[in-house]
């Protein structure tokens, strides 16, 4: 696990799980209401969250740390344009609460084998 987190890998799942968690704080969570995407990086990033978190459970479930890190790794590109190209923060209750529990999905997948919190303080 040591060199794994000293692998480039490990630098896009810290910048996941940073991200995210950054925006998300201590969101609840809660259910996503695909209903509510407004913007189609909202459904990009939550598809591509449902994918990860699939590879990711298999991966773990093995095991293979590694796939588990290419899996939460692949999220970044729709984490970044998400955080780029929408408004977490809306006016709207409703919406902002659904954004920030896709956000928080993504923390909690990606922290779920290391405190990546503590991690990224150091990094």
């Amino acid at each position: 696990m040591a060199n794994l987190l000293a692998s480039p890998l490990a630098a896009d799942v810290l910048t996941v799980h940073r991200r995210a968690a950054n925006l998300a704080g201590r969101a609840e969570g809660g259910r996503i209401d695909p209903a509510l995407f407004r913007e189609p990086e909202e459904g990009e990033l939550h598809a591509a969250l449902q994918s990860a978190a699939e590879a990711a459970g298999r991966a773990l479930a093995a095991g293979d740390y590694t796939a588990y890190f290419q899996a939460v790794a692949r999220l970044r590109p729709a984490v970044d344009a998400f955080l780029d190209r929408v408004l977490v923060m809306a006016e709207e209750p409703a919406l902002r609460a659904n954004r920030l529990a896709l956000l928080k999905g993504v923390a909690d997948l990606a922290g779920q084998v290391a405190a990546l919190g503590e991690l990224n303080s150091n990094v």
